[in-house]
């Protein structure tokens, strides 16, 4: 108790603060990279969204032949919607672990008890989440790439503009 308290005073305090930042350093690289891609994947469920809106927007003057092509093309857009929803969900769930990955490094500095059972299983599961996160992203951009190869895709055969006025895929 004595030698911890003495630890955590003048330079060794210095040294143990300066050596916990830099463990906590490249958690907070792996946060900043997941905000932005949550960023990307929320901009695009956006995007697949007012794709929806739109047709279902226009589903009171369809004809019988436009509404079932209308249909389909809400059935792949949900399809894309869910890809990209399971990958922000995951996304989120592995940031949650990151943060609890630094919380309890800090939070290790002050007290006496191990912790690396509870870093090393924030860490294995957060990399799991990354790791499904990974198999949505693959399907989502399986999903775009068909329907840039196939124009006659129901997905894709209307574009629709973003509200500057360039197209949207």
């Amino acid at each position: 108790s004595s030698s911890r308290s003495a630890m955590l005073s003048g330079p060794a305090l210095n040294a143990d603060v300066v050596t916990l930042i830099q463990l906590a350093l490249a958690p907070v690289f792996l946060l900043s990279s997941i905000g932005v891609i949550l960023g990307v994947l929320t901009n695009r469920l956006v995007r697949i969204i007012d794709r929806a809106r739109k047709i279902e927007d226009g589903a009171a003057v369809a004809t019988a032949e436009q509404t079932r092509a209308n249909d389909e093309t809400l059935r792949v857009l949900g399809r894309r919607a869910r890809h990209v929803n399971r990958a922000i969900n995951l996304f989120t769930l592995a940031a949650l672990l990151v943060c609890v990955i630094i919380a309890v490094l800090f939070v290790s500095a002050f007290f006496t008890i191990d912790i690396s059972y509870v870093v090393a299983a924030s860490f294995v599961v957060a990399m799991a989440a990354l790791q499904l996160v990974g198999n949505q992203l693959v399907l989502t951009y399986q999903d775009i790439e068909e329907a840039v190869m196939n124009p006659s895709d129901p997905g894709a055969t209307s574009v629709y503009t973003c509200p500057d006025g360039t197209p949207a895929v």
